[in-house]
């Protein structure tokens, strides 16, 4: 999935996505297909923005992936706050701000949408901001297959700690 994005290979985005909600998270076809073409649709609308300001249309997009989210997830969440949070780390990390702070932001996203608040949960936040930022370090053709092999690995040891973190709630 993070291929896609890098890459800007859209269509392989909304598949990747797709694939996540169904087979990873349990969402029927039909949510699962909302719920990719909202979550790609916001990063193909924020990634060629300069500014805070041009990220901003991103937002409402943003808002209607969390909103299908909400309303098939089953949690209770504020759409709007989720959305605002999610779209300052995608901000903070184009601003080159350090793993550990925008970190500490996607552990908030994952606060407000799952009410836990943890180190499993702010683990797994700077685990996915230090991966970011190491394929960051790597752009411009650097990145080897090698590469993409640690960052899943590192993803998955993120995720299983997201895992703990909200059964911990």
């Amino acid at each position: 999935m993070w291929r896609s994005y890098y890459q800007q290979h859209f269509v392989a985005l909304l598949r990747d996505l797709y694939v996540l909600s169904r087979d990873e998270y349990g969402f029927s076809p039909a949510d699962s297909i909302t719920i990719a073409w909202y979550a790609s649709r916001a990063a193909h609308a924020f990634q060629p923005t300069r500014s805070r300001e041009e990220a901003q249309k991103a937002l409402p997009l943003l808002e209607k992936y969390f909103a299908a989210l909400r309303g098939h997830s089953g949690e209770t969440f504020d759409v709007n706050q989720a959305a605002r949070i999610e779209l300052d780390w995608w901000q903070l990390r184009r601003e080159k701000s350090p793993p550990a702070e925008y970190g500490a932001v996607i552990a908030k996203t994952t606060t407000v949408v799952f009410q836990a608040d943890n180190p499993d949960v702010h683990r797994a936040g700077l685990l996915r901001a230090e991966m970011m930022t190491y394929r960051d370090e790597r752009r411009d053709g650097r990145m080897q297959a090698a590469d993409w092999m640690f960052i899943e690995q590192n993803l998955a040891r993120s995720y299983k700690a997201l895992l703990a973190g909200i059964a911990r709630q």
